[in-house]
């Protein structure tokens, strides 16, 4: 009975994993084609000052989608982790200005240490209410999926917009990225 009991358990715990990562997949490559009055851009390491290839990825990611829709607010969100000069918002608004996005369009939420708090957070800059809004976020494609249920969590049905990854690190983000989104459907509040 016990070796019965685990190996259902083990079933069932791969069968959880495969669906995850399918969804994860199928939303990292989902397209976006409205028009979003909100978009954010969450935080992602960085080099000193440097976005790292990540945060780059995501950078140019929200470039394109910003050169067909100008109107758009945009949040960079992040803090300033350890062996970094600067936080990473200000780092992506650095990045974006240098690339001819207007400074008066960013908005840095600058305090917020994982995705939970870079969404929330960033939300409450903008006065958190919905009504009309329509709202992006960018980030990079392994990561869109626990985005979009944190920000569904808060209020939002938000468009999400997913760049490619760094191929040395695919599989372990992806692996990762289970963990995250179950850690942010049973605590993320």
């Amino acid at each position: 009975m016990t070796r019965k009991l685990l190996i259902a358990i083990l079933i069932i715990l791969a069968a959880a994993f495969i669906a995850v990562e399918a969804m994860i997949i199928i939303y990292g490559r989902k397209p976006y084609n409205d028009e979003a009055d909100i978009v954010i851009i969450l935080g992602a390491r960085v080099y000193g000052s440097t976005p790292s290839p990540a945060l780059s990825l995501r950078l140019e990611k929200a470039l394109e989608y910003l050169k067909v829709n100008q109107k758009a607010v945009i949040v960079v969100s992040g803090a300033q982790g350890s062996g970094e000069h600067v936080t990473e918002a200000s780092a992506m608004k650095r990045y974006l200005v240098e690339r001819g996005i207007s400074e008066g369009k960013i908005i840095l939420e600058e305090e917020s240490t994982n995705t939970f708090e870079n969404i929330r957070n960033s939300l409450s800059l903008l006065g958190g209410e919905q009504k009309g809004r329509k709202l992006l976020i960018v980030s990079n494609d392994f990561h869109v999926l626990r985005a979009k249920l944190i920000a569904w969590k808060l209020g939002w049905d938000a468009g999400t917009l997913g760049s490619s990854s760094p191929p040395s690190v695919v599989v372990q983000y992806h692996l990762r990225e289970f963990f995250g989104i179950i850690k942010s459907l049973v605590f993320d509040r």
